[in-house]
């Protein structure tokens, strides 16, 4: 991975669809990770909501890290499907998170693939209503192309050596996720 050409794609993280998601407290856990370590490294965020109106804001806990990130309303289920997509600082890797992974993830993954971004799944940081769902859409995406990996492997592979000061400092987020999920 090249920290220049990477950015975060944060997805759908909204208050009405959290309280029915698998594993809810680790995604935001890993999602809060992902973007805290972006920040401290520099990189560009985005992040959307699915009908806001209906769906709700993004939920406070991530909401609240994303101050100042540039936002996608969408009514399409994939982010490429907004008119101002084409305007966010993305790319060309992309690394994605959100929910649901089968369904809004899944259609942003596909759509980045077929306009030829490099898309990196951050898996702990997705999930879906249901595991089973979850489970098939992050095999699809791994088909497709894809790389599936856990959030630390993401922010490690940006880093790519210890003994720096962005390395203290994401060794810190590493710390405090793992506090927040003992």
């Amino acid at each position: 991975m090249i920290p220049e050409e990477t950015s975060l794609l944060v997805i759908d993280y909204q208050e009405k669809l959290m309280p029915a998601i698998e594993g809810a407290r680790e995604t935001l856990v890993a999602a809060s990770f992902l973007i805290k370590s972006f920040q401290a490294l520099g990189l560009p965020i985005a992040y959307s909501e699915q009908n806001p109106e209906r769906l709700g804001a993004t939920v406070p806990e991530i909401g609240s890290l994303l101050d100042g990130c540039p936002r996608l309303s969408k009514m399409s289920f994939s982010c490429l499907g907004c008119s101002v997509f084409d305007s966010l600082p993305i790319g060309p890797s992309v690394v994605v998170c959100g929910v649901e992974s089968h369904v809004c993830v899944l259609q942003t993954t596909y759509d980045l693939l077929d306009n030829g971004f490099r898309v990196i799944v951050a898996e702990d940081a997705c999930s879906s209503r249901r595991r089973r769902d979850h489970e098939a859409a992050v095999t699809t995406m791994r088909q497709w192309g894809a790389l599936v990996l856990p959030s630390e492997s993401i922010i490690y592979g940006l880093l790519k050596e210890a003994g720096t000061e962005r390395f203290r400092a994401v060794l810190e987020l590493v710390k405090e996720k793992d506090r927040l999920l003992a």
